[in-house]
């Protein structure tokens, strides 16, 4: 099932565009699989054109670049690490799935750089990320950082300080924050350094998570070019971008013919459904399957 969800994900026609990682904790949360950005000798991401390999791995919890990447030693784990059997079939997957990462293993690092958005667990709460710094000179081990503190359950920071402070950047990690224009309500990803004082700008933090950990990036995407609208930040989607969308000639399947393409019985099909909706399932997980397996994207989501 969760190879023939990849699959039909992959087949979408889809207006957005992945954006290449920028820090090692982007690429850290790099899916393996389905992933344009790593790619078999055959050009087509890993797990597709049947190479397998996450039918695997991907059950065995290993579907992210950092669930493969040993942090004691700087290396890719082995099988034994992995608590995967010895299998040829699996060392080979193991061998063509490292050997086709663009990335090195040790220079995968939580090294803090200039830019970077950073927190880490409050000690007394165990996970709650309430005080988070934007960092503009990281120097071996501390860094001078602006100082922000969650204020809302919801998740809005507000600076505590307009100077920069000095901070032993030891066990922080970078998290995803969003800015809001107050007039607008224009929300994207915070990239450049906060600005302060009557800014029209409200700052939030994504998910209460450190980035290598989300399981969706909203960083990662934007909106490819469909005129007359150009291309633009995933947050900017909208109803005309939806129109147009929906004006373009679709290439995927039905449902239906999605189903039958999976060489099941028609008996099976329910069985299919049942799965998608089974109570033991996320209800929010349940529906992202379901316009995955119909190749649609929801007008204004």
């Amino acid at each position: 099932m969760w190879d023939s969800i990849l699959g039909a994900r992959l087949n979408v026609r889809s207006e957005l565009i992945k954006l290449d990682p920028t820090n090692n904790a982007e690429i850290l949360r790099q899916p393996l699989f389905g992933n344009p950005s790593i790619l078999n000798s055959n050009g087509s991401p890993l797990g597709i054109s049947g190479l397998r390999e996450g039918n695997a791995f991907a059950p065995s919890g290993c579907s992210r670049v950092k669930d493969l990447r040993n942090a004691a030693n700087k290396e890719w784990k082995s099988l034994t690490e992995m608590k995967m059997g010895h299998y040829p079939s699996n060392k080979s997957s193991l061998v063509r799935i490292t050997a086709n990462i663009p990335w090195r293993p040790d220079e995968l690092n939580n090294r803090i750089q200039a830019g970077d958005w950073i927190s880490k667990p409050d000690p007394s709460l165990c996970t709650s990320l309430d005080w988070i710094y934007y960092v503009f000179e990281p120097h071996r081990g501390t860094a001078k950082a602006i100082e922000f503190k969650k204020i809302t359950p919801s998740g809005l920071i507000q600076a505590t300080t307009h100077t920069a402070i000095t901070l032993s950047t030891k066990g922080y990690r970078p998290v995803r924050i969003l800015s809001q224009d107050k007039h607008s309500s224009t929300l994207k990803v915070a990239r450049d350094a906060p600005t302060l004082g009557k800014s029209p700008l409200i700052y939030w933090i994504f998910e209460t998570g450190f980035i290598q950990e989300l399981p969706w990036d909203p960083g990662e995407w934007h909106w490819q070019t469909t005129p007359p609208l150009g291309d633009s930040p995933f947050f900017s989607y909208t109803i005309k971008r939806g129109y147009r969308n929906a004006q373009k000639p679709k290439h995927t399947p039905s449902m239906h013919t999605f189903i039958q393409g999976l060489n099941l019985r028609n008996s099976t099909t329910p069985q299919v459904i049942a799965r998608i909706w089974h109570n033991s399932r996320p209800r929010k997980v349940g529906t992202l399957i379901w316009i995955i397996l119909n190749q649609g994207l929801l007008v204004g989501t």
